[in-house]
């Protein structure tokens, strides 16, 4: 990835063993894949503006003994920001990384079925309203759907638990964009997005969010139904909707 963007859109750069320290270490922690513009503000306020520095200070800062719990913590780090091993960022190096960890004491059987396999009964009843309820547009190829603050107190649910749905409604096959629309409790509206193939993060910048090319969010200061009209005109391009606006979100509300 930070190759093809380098020297975009003249030509891809090969970062290798070799060259990487010349290439990525001058670059800005902005770069960096899944680092967003929360993340990288925290960076920012501890003195880290580029990967150098970020090398830096963890090699200054490993003079400590990784234990059992730090271990786990660690992997399943990993675990989560690589979907677990299933992301475009899992690499030769994710897994000798995961490897090593593994050596120190962390334990993958324990951590996937506390994370995968210990959901309260009220997360996976409000998942399935929502996945149950979703709208499909443009022959399947757009999910959304609603999550209202009515549905988590019928489904006893918190705000948290409704991480995972876009994941859910983008493993359709046809689907290509997927994303939830929850009302907070001051009645707005928080997006959430997921993606195969469109930059989630382009999406979610005009209404000052942010994040990833395939995972991004942003919040819209009305209720669902008015921020988001039905049918929520969504082109992503001209890859749905040629005659569609090229911005990806038509969006009547204000901002």
């Amino acid at each position: 990835k930070l190759g093809s963007d380098y020297k975009k859109p003249d030509a891809v750069t090969v970062i290798s063993k070799e060259n990487y320290k010349d290439i990525v270490f001058p670059l800005s922690v902005q770069e960096m894949i899944y680092i967003g513009k929360s993340t990288q503000k925290s960076l920012n306020d501890i003195g880290i503006n580029t990967i150098r520095e970020e090398e830096i200070k963890i090699n200054t800062t490993r003079d400590f003994k990784i234990t059992k719990d730090i271990a786990n913590c660690l992997y399943t780090g990993i675990m989560t920001d690589t979907g677990s091993f299933r992301y475009e960022n899992t690499t030769e190096n994710t897994f000798e990384i995961a490897s090593e960890i593994i050596g120190l004491g962390a334990n993958p059987c324990k951590i996937s079925k506390a994370y995968y396999d210990n959901r309260p009964k009220a997360m996976v009843s409000l998942h399935a309203y929502a996945v149950n309820n979703a709208e499909f547009l443009y022959n399947d190829k757009v999910a959304y759907t609603f999550v209202s603050k009515e549905i988590f107190e019928k489904c006893n649910a918190k705000d948290e638990h409704t991480d995972g749905i876009a994941e859910l409604l983008r493993q359709i096959k046809s689907v290509e964009l997927a994303f939830v629309l929850k009302e907070t409790s001051m009645g707005h509206t928080k997006v959430s997005m997921r993606s195969k193939t469109i930059d989630c993060a382009k999406l979610c910048e005009k209404y000052d969010g942010g994040g990833h090319i395939h995972a991004a969010g942003c919040t819209i200061k009305k209720p669902p139904k008015i921020a988001f009209p039905t049918p929520i005109q969504i082109a992503a391009k001209p890859k749905f909707q040629p005659n569609l606006p090229a911005y990806p979100i038509n969006i009547t509300a204000e901002k």
